[in-house]
């Protein structure tokens, strides 16, 4: 299993720049994903996804026509691999309103499940829309990776998942901001971890 160089700041920063380079995209594009997985209680959270993460690798290319908020349904193409995602977001949501209530680490182990659980679903999603493999091929390859690298990974699933949710506590206009930074910042992340996987 192939050991990982983990770049915490590189990897944030280039998300971080990708975003603010097409800020007002990715703000349109998160706010309407959001207000869909929002009305559809979460089923269309998966195609949702894809199209965002869609959208980023294409910025990230930079050989391509820039997106437009039209490609975020780009996302419906890939409804059939992402039910998997999406029903695996809906357990990890379950679990960690579970494990939250527990006396004493519960929080703690509440967070690390999130967003191990989360990050992992995210970085799935960009799998499937990059390299058209099955839902579990994917998701399978991404655990045995971070099984392998579980510190650093854990370390930077932790940072990346605090920065997207930071806009929680603006509500829905909040999130339109971070959660687009925090798809920039995987898909980052995404692309230099492929490199390196042989897995992959």
């Amino acid at each position: 299993m192939t050991l990982l160089d983990v770049r915490f700041s590189d990897w944030i920063q280039r998300g971080f720049a990708l975003f603010v380079n097409h800020a007002l995209l990715l703000f349109m594009s998160g706010l309407v994903a959001l207000v869909i997985t929002a009305l559809t209680l979460g089923l269309l959270a998966g195609p949702m996804l894809a199209g965002l993460a869609m959208m980023v690798l294409t910025l990230m290319d930079g050989r391509m026509a820039a997106p437009t908020i039209n490609d975020l349904f780009r996302g419906f193409d890939h409804v059939k691999t992402t039910i998997p995602v999406t029903v695996a977001l809906y357990v990890i949501w379950l679990a960690v309103m579970l494990v939250v209530w527990l006396p004493g680490p519960g929080f703690v182990l509440g967070a690390v499940l999130a967003s191990v659980g989360g990050s992992t679903a995210v970085m799935t999603v960009f799998h499937l829309v990059a390299r058209h493999v099955t839902p579990r091929e994917s998701a399978g390859a991404w655990w045995a990776l971070f099984k392998a690298n579980w510190g650093p990974l854990l370390g930077f699933y932790l940072l990346a998942t605090l920065l997207g949710s930071i806009g929680v506590y603006a509500l829905v206009i909040g999130l339109a901001v971070t959660f687009p930074l925090y798809m920039c910042m995987m898909g980052q992340a995404y692309a230099a971890i492929v490199k390196q996987s042989v897995e992959l």
